[in-house]
């Protein structure tokens, strides 16, 4: 049958007909919660599901909004709805076969956007206090700003010394804020497309030195590896500095991960194990004992920091793990993939206990390269091929939020720390293939999120 479709007049209705519908006994909009800067437009699906869970496909779909305006697809029965300027959150309802519900839309003064670099933002990270943000770009600067909610200010501008150029793809804060670290490669190296991929890039050690940098004066202070024969022999991919600010662990395509004493900078242990690059590492912040790690050999392995052995490998994942972070708690782990997924994990079980992207309607279109826990970890952002970025319900993989803007990958995510008025100053900084950052208001999206 063909589909009836058109506005209901003096009702404020958009009705979809397709077959003649049966009883609906469970109804949902996908996503149930959107964030709109004024003017912006969001696409929403409605599903019925009969008494069985079984989804129904004839269907009559009445979708109403309030506070904007809309259309109806006519062949789908999606509706797309279009944010009105000086409201601060509309609603979405669907009634599908007499059934309703309704999605939240949450209109919010738009992220901030820093031009950030002449190239690639490959890594974002805030300071401890939350006060300050480092970028690091393929252009071979690390950028330090102070975040200001309306006007975030740069500081400083940090590169390699003359000669010794470097793309530079990861950056972290030491526990104290007044350390940062950085780690990449130095210049002739592969393509900004190989670099996105697999394949491992061998060159000399001096190439693949980790920096270390003074955030108050912007100064380098000192390098770790060098021309050692103890540094990676390829593209380091990230750097993480353990809570008590005396152990660094980098990660790199040469399928290792190694642990340096900050303190004089020798190297602890060599973690091998992982069959190709190693993508990703972070240390659990509880006590730093335990470290976790992402790899292109499509697992997450969990380390032993003392010992510097391999406790757990984590193989449910289809693809590439191109990042990992733990909870604010370290009772969890997530895992961001390749293969279109996020997965959270509970450490002490070693078990998957959330899947995040499962249902095709909320998932991300392409690769996830990156994901993140909020500071109370209640939320988990996650970026991707696919431009955007998302928000779940850490507790029950639902998605909250999609935040649309940018104009390429999304490569990296940072949520700042609490400070000020509890969670209301929190931000979400995103870096991308654009070649920029955006803030995002975190703490009106929470809100908006509660209201819907």
């Amino acid at each position: 049958q063909v589909p009836q479709f058109g506005y209901l007049a003096g009702t404020g209705e958009f009705l979809f007909v397709r077959g003649r519908p049966p009883d609906v006994a469970r109804v949902e909009v996908v996503p149930d919660h959107a964030t709109l800067s004024a003017g912006d437009q969001r696409q929403f699906t409605a599903r019925a599901y009969d008494r069985r869970g079984a989804e129904i496909r004839d269907v009559a779909i009445r979708w109403s909004v309030v506070g904007g305006g809309g259309d109806i697809d006519p062949t789908t029965g999606t509706f797309t709805a279009s944010a009105t300027p000086g409201r601060y959150t509309d609603s979405v309802q669907a009634r599908v076969n007499g059934q309703g519900t309704t999605a939240s839309v949450t209109v919010t003064r738009p992220a901030i956007v820093l031009p950030a670099h002449n190239d690639i933002v490959f890594s974002v990270a805030f300071s401890p206090t939350g006060g300050r943000l480092a970028s690091a770009s393929w252009d071979g600067t690390v950028k330090l700003w102070e975040v200001d909610p309306e006007e975030p200010k740069l500081l400083h501008t940090l590169a390699a010394p003359p000669g010794e150029s470097q793309r530079v793809v990861a950056v972290a804060f030491g526990p104290g804020g007044e350390l940062l670290a950085s780690g990449g490669a130095g210049i002739g190296l592969p393509s900004r497309e190989q670099s996105e991929g697999v394949a491992a890039v061998e060159r000399d050690p001096h190439h693949y030195a980790i920096r270390l940098w003074s955030v108050e004066t912007g100064k380098l202070t000192r390098s770790i590896g060098g021309a050692s024969e103890e540094m990676h022999a390829a593209l380091v991919r990230q750097v993480a500095l353990a809570p008590n600010g005396s152990t660094m662990a980098s990660a790199s395509d040469d399928k290792t991960i190694k642990l340096w004493s900050v303190e004089d900078e020798s190297l602890i242990h060599t973690l091998g194990g992982h069959e190709k690059n190693v993508y990703s590492v972070c240390f659990s912040p509880t006590n730093g004992k335990l470290l976790a790690s992402g790899s292109a050999d499509h697992t997450v392995r969990l380390w032993d920091v003392d010992h510097g052995r391999v406790t757990a490998t984590l193989d449910e994942h289809e693809h590439i793990v191109r990042s990992v972070a733990f909870s604010p708690d370290g009772r969890q782990l997530v895992s961001a993939s390749y293969d279109g997924t996020v997965r959270l994990w509970d450490v002490r079980s070693r078990r998957c206990v959330v899947t995040l992207g499962k249902d095709k309607g909320s998932a991300h279109k392409e690769k996830v390269l990156c994901a993140a826990f909020s500071p109370d970890g209640e939320t988990v952002a996650s970026g991707s091929s696919d431009m955007t970025v998302r928000l779940w319900e850490a507790k029950t993989g639902r998605l909250r939020h999609v935040l649309e803007g940018h104009e390429g990958s999304v490569t990296s995510l940072a949520f700042s720390s609490p400070h000020g008025d509890g969670e209301k100053d929190v931000v979400l900084a995103s870096a991308s293939n654009d070649r920029t950052v955006r803030l995002w208001p975190f703490s009106e999206l929470v809100e908006g999120a509660g209201e819907g």
